[in-house]
């Protein structure tokens, strides 16, 4: 071919590339579909939702507030910014993925006749609107109708408009009661207790100024826990009885319980709650803002206890990778004993084993790591003189001669028979009582068949290894079951 007749032909196909581009252009813009791109989500001010429930929410000022019924009377409450703007961020994406028709005859069949369906109307400051009908889901597809009002036009719309579709207007309220971060927060006062930031740890600790009772320890990720549940505190429901929430607004301000955060700006965020349950239900406000909110009873709880609330309750502290020695007694009987010698455990007492008994090394070190991840349920006030006589020791002792010992106590008076028994527990080097499941004192009570070789149950291979990522109290709990049933 010659070069004359490549060029020409050359020619020709960029023409034909450029025809097609410029009429695929001309030729969409004949296509029937939904194309929401052209409004922005900064100009909307207005949602309206109406299926079997009708929903409003309006924007003032730059916040998002939704209208609910109290009494029959409406009224605007705050809505949760966040939801509403990724609500209208995902819509506005949002593409006919094929036409279905035109025929207003059929409508019906698809969920979109006058009357049906879910109506939606969203309007723009600048005037634009917005408004469609969500039909039924297509059959077999994730895709549901909707028709483009006010004309016939049926599209197949396949991206989710399911958060459209709730007309629940608690749905959309801000449960949120503070508009915070952890990171925002300086320090924290609650009760007798304030938390500071450690900028040097990006932690919080306690303040210097503070008196602790005698071997109190303190637990920095439960700080971190409670400053976290602080900030992100939802309501559980809403107090919208302009009757009832005077009340409580009135008994809010009355009470002396209240948590206060500070933040490196010099900001003030304080929540009031209730002086107390009314029916097992407590309450909290924003210092300064109008809304009163249920809230669960247990945050409530965890602030009221203040210092206990921050106590760290992990019982023994040891290194497990120089323990040495291992033993259990009940009352002066020695249960068992183990010692470590050339890198392996061996069993010292008792000197006379049970018929067909198979002691099992590796369970020595699983014991001595639930042992360094046991903590107690709570700490309590008795004096140890007053607990009498050890029931259940556990001696871990290490090489350099280190040691540590549990000594579980009698058992807690139990008022309630139906609750779990519990027993008072001490340990060596600390003046603290604590309190365990007595479940824990049996576990250890059963000695020498913590040591013995458990025929491991049959896993699936993809299963394999699940027991060790239990947490170490399932541990104790599943192996002291599986020792009882090959027992019997």
């Amino acid at each position: 071919m010659k070069k004359s007749t490549w060029i020409a032909f050359s020619c020709l196909i960029v023409l034909s590339v450029l025809y097609f581009v410029f009429k695929q252009d001309t030729f969409r813009k004949g296509i029937r579909e939904i194309d929401l791109s052209s409004f922005k989500e900064s100009k909307i001010d207005e949602i309206d939702v109406i299926g079997q429930e009708s929903l409003r929410l309006t924007k003032k000022d730059h916040n998002w507030f939704v209208e609910v019924s109290v009494k029959d009377k409406k009224k605007l409450v705050p809505a949760d910014n966040q939801e509403v703007k990724q609500t209208l961020e995902m819509l506005l994406k949002t593409h006919s993925d094929y036409f279905v028709t035109s025929l207003s005859e059929k409508h019906g069949d698809f969920g979109v006749g006058d009357g049906q369906g879910i109506h939606v109307e969203i309007k723009g400051a600048d005037g634009q609107k917005i408004n469609f009908v969500i039909g039924n889901s297509v059959q077999g597809s994730s895709g549901q109708y909707v028709r483009l009002l006010p004309g016939p036009d049926v599209f197949v719309v396949k991206s989710s408009l399911g958060r459209l579709s709730r007309t629940d207007a608690d749905v959309w309220r801000n449960h949120l009661l503070l508009q915070l971060k952890p990171a925002d927060v300086s320090k924290i006062q609650f009760g007798n207790v304030l938390l500071e930031r450690d900028k040097s740890k990006n932690t919080f600790a306690l303040a210097a100024s503070m008196q602790l009772p005698v071997g109190y320890r303190f637990s920095e990720d439960k700080a971190q826990q409670m400053v976290r549940t602080f900030v992100n505190l939802r309501a559980v429901q809403f107090v919208d009885d302009d009757e009832l929430a005077k009340k409580l607004r009135s008994d809010l301000l009355e009470s002396n319980f209240k948590v206060v955060a500070h933040t490196a700006e010099g900001k003030e965020d304080t929540l009031l709650f209730s002086p107390k349950d009314y029916q097992g239900q407590v309450y909290a406000m924003v210092q300064g803002h109008e809304e009163v909110y249920e809230i669960a009873p247990y945050v409530v709880t965890q602030f009221r206890e203040g210092l206990d609330t921050l106590r760290d309750l992990k019982l023994l502290s040891f290194d497990e990778k120089k323990v040495n020695h291992l033993s259990i007694r009940k009352g002066q009987q020695v249960l068992f004993s183990v010692h470590q010698s050339d890198g392996a455990w061996k069993l010292e007492e008792p000197k006379v084993l049970p018929k067909k008994y198979d002691f099992d090394a590796d369970r020595v070190n699983a014991l001595l790591s639930q042992l360094s991840s046991m903590y107690a349920l709570r700490a309590s006030s008795e004096s140890p003189a007053s607990l009498g006589a050890t029931l259940v020791s556990v001696l871990i002792e290490e090489l350099d001669g280190k040691k540590v010992e549990l000594q579980i106590k009698k058992q807690l008076p139990q008022q309630d028979k139906s609750a779990p028994s519990e027993n008072y527990v001490t340990v060596s080097g600390d003046k603290n009582v604590y309190v365990i499941s007595h479940r824990d004192m049996e576990y250890f009570a059963s000695g020498l068949d913590l040591m013995k070789k458990v025929q491991e149950p049959n896993m699936p291979k993809e299963q394999a290894g699940g027991f060790e990522s239990l947490p170490p109290d399932v541990q104790r709990q599943l192996m002291q079951a599986m020792r009882q049933q090959q027992a019997n």
